[in-house]
C-alpha cells in the first residue's frame, strides 16, 4: 500500500475532526482508532486518512511561507499599516504548493501571521438598480461593496475556505459546476473578501435571498435555487404541500438556511460564469498584483479549471472528504444531486469513487414535447444515499417541473427500496 503517511499503533494523528490515536491496523488498508477528545472509536481507510492528513500539512505549510514573506518590512502609508492591523484574517484552505512531509507526528498549529496591506480600491460602488431578469435567468445583483480590481494572492486563497450555503448535515446536497455569480468577477472578488459571511466554510443563503426580494424581479433569483428547492419540498414535504405558495414560503425561511435539510456547494470554488467563453470570463480584466502565475492563472478560463488550487481537483478531494467523513459518522445526506452539462458529469464521479456504476434514465421534459433529458444515478450500497447526475437545473437544460416530478418519483421508489 503506497501511503504518503506510514501509520503506527499506538502514535496519534489528526484529521478535520480532531486527534486521534491509532489502536489497530486492520486488514484491507483500514484501521480502528480512537479520538483523543471524547473516546470515540472509529474503523478508517489508511489511504484517505493519508491524503486527508497530507492535504492539511500542506496548508499548514503554506501559511508558514505566506507568514514568513508577510512578515518582511515592507513600505506602507500609515493608513494601510492602520487598515492591516484591524482586518481579521481568515483560515487558509489548502492553497500549499510544496509536498508534505510524511510523519507520523501531531501537525502544530499554524502559525498566527499579520495580513497584508489590502489592495487599493475603486471610491464608487455599482449604483443599485432592480434588476429587469426575465423570470428564469441567474439574476446579475449590484455590487454591495466598492468594486476593486486589483488583488492579493493571499486574498484570493483565503476565499477557497467557503465550502458553500446551507447545512453539511442536510438531508439533501446540490452539487452544481459553479456558473453563478456576477458578470464582472471583481465584484465576485470584492463581496467575498469584503463581506464576514464568505470568511466561513458555510453562509445563510439569506445574504442573496433577502436582495433577489428587494433589488429584482425573480422571486428566486437564481433558476437554479428555483428548482432545487423544487425538488427539495417534493421529496421532504407530504404531497398537500406541493404547492407555489408553499414552496415561496419554504424558500423564504428554509431553503439554504444553516440548520435546513439543504447544502448548496459547487466543483469549483470561485463563482466562474461563462466557462467555455474566453471573450466573457469573468476573471478577464482581474489583476492579483503579486504572483504573475495566479495572475495569468486566474484569467485563463481553462487553466482555472485545471488548476490545483483555484480549479476543480481541491474542491473535489475536499468534497470527497467531507462525504466520507459523515458516511463513517452516520450523517450521510439521503440524496446528492449533482447539475451540470453531461461533459461535466465525470469530475462529479471523482468526489464519489466508490461508485462504479451509475444507471442512466431518459425522461420527457413535457408531456407534449419529444425531447428527452437524460439523468443517471447511483447508490452507496454502504449507507444507502442515491447519487444523482442531472442536466443544469436551467429549463433550457431541460429541468422543468414535469421532469423533476418524473426524477422524484424515482428517487423516492429508489429510496423505499433502500430502506427495506
Amino acid at each position: 500500500m503506497n501511503l504518503e503517511i506510514e501509520f503506527v499503533p499506538g502514535e496519534k494523528y489528526r484529521n478535520r475532526r480532531g486527534t486521534y490515536e491509532v489502536l489497530e491496523l486492520l486488514p484491507a488498508g483500514r484501521m480502528k482508532v480512537r479520538y483523543l477528545d471524547d473516546d470515540v472509536v472509529a474503523e478508517f481507510d489508511q489511504a484517505q486518512q493519508s491524503r486527508i492528513i497530507a492535504n492539511i500539512q500542506m496548508e499548514e505549510k503554506f501559511q508558514e511561507q505566506q507568514a514568513a514573506v508577510v512578515a518582511k518590512p515592507v513600505k506602507a502609508t500609515a493608513r494601510q499599516a492602520a487598515q492591516a492591523r484591524s482586518k481579521p484574517v481568515a483560515p487558509v484552505a489548502r492553497p500549499a504548493e510544496p509536498r508534505p512531509s510524511a510523519s507520523p507526528s501531531v501537525p502544530s498549529n499554524p502559525p498566527s501571521r499579520p495580513p497584508a496591506a489590502p489592495a487599493p480600491v475603486r471610491p464608487t460602488t455599482t449604483p443599485a438598480r432592480r434588476s429587469t431578469t426575465s423570470a428564469e435567468t441567474l439574476v446579475d445583483l449590484p455590487s454591495s461593496v466598492p468594486i476593486r480590481t486589483r488583488f492579493e494572492k493571499l486574498e484570493v486563497f483565503r476565499l477557497l475556505t467557503f465550502i458553500g450555503f446551507g447545512n453539511l448535515d442536510g438531508q439533501i446536497w446540490f452539487i452544481g459546476t459553479n456558473d453563478t455569480g456576477s458578470e464582472d468577477g471583481n465584484v465576485n472578488l470584492s463581496e467575498r473578501i469584503a463581506l464576514p459571511e464568505y470568511q466561513n466554510e458555510l453562509a445563510d443563503t439569506e445574504i442573496l435571498k433577502q436582495r433577489y426580494r428587494t433589488e429584482s424581479n425573480y422571486f428566486y433569483g437564481n433558476p437554479a435555487w428555483r428548482y432545487a428547492n423544487y425538488l427539495t419540498t417534493h421529496l421532504l414535504e407530504p404531497a398537500e404541500n406541493h404547492t407555489e405558495t408553499f414552496r415561496r414560503e419554504y424558500f423564504t425561511n428554509r431553503f439554504g438556511a444553516l440548520d435546513g435539510p439543504v447544502l448548496l456547494t459547487d466543483i469549483l470554488p470561485l463563482p466562474s460564469r461563462n466557462l467555455n467563453n474566453q471573450e466573457r470570463w469573468v476573471y478577464r480584466n482581474t489583476a492579483i498584483t503579486d504572483s504573475p502565475y495566479y495572475n495569468d492563472v486566474l484569467r485563463d478560463t481553462q487553466r482555472i479549471q485545471d488548476d490545483q488550487f483555484l480549479g476543480r481537483p481541491t474542491r473535489l478531494k475536499r468534497l470527497s472528504e467531507i462525504y466520507n467523513t459523515l458516511k463513517l459518522e452516520g450523517k450521510s445526506p439521503r440524496f446528492i444531486f449533482c447539475y451540470g452539462r453531461a461533459a461535466q458529469w465525470k469530475y462529479f464521479k471523482e468526489i464519489f469513487p466508490s461508485l462504479t456504476a451509475f444507471t442512466e434514465i431518459e425522461l420527457k421534459v413535457a408531456p407534449d414535447k419529444e425531447r428527452v433529458a437524460k439523468l443517471a444515478v447511483s447508490k452507496d450500497q454502504d449507507n444507502g444515499t442515491l447519487v444523482i447526475l442531472l442536466p443544469g437545473l436551467t429549463p433550457q437544460e431541460g429541468a422543468t417541473e414535469f421532469f423533476l416530478d418524473h426524477v422524484v418519483s424515482i428517487m423516492k421508489g429508489m429510496s423505499r427500496q433502500a430502506d427495506q
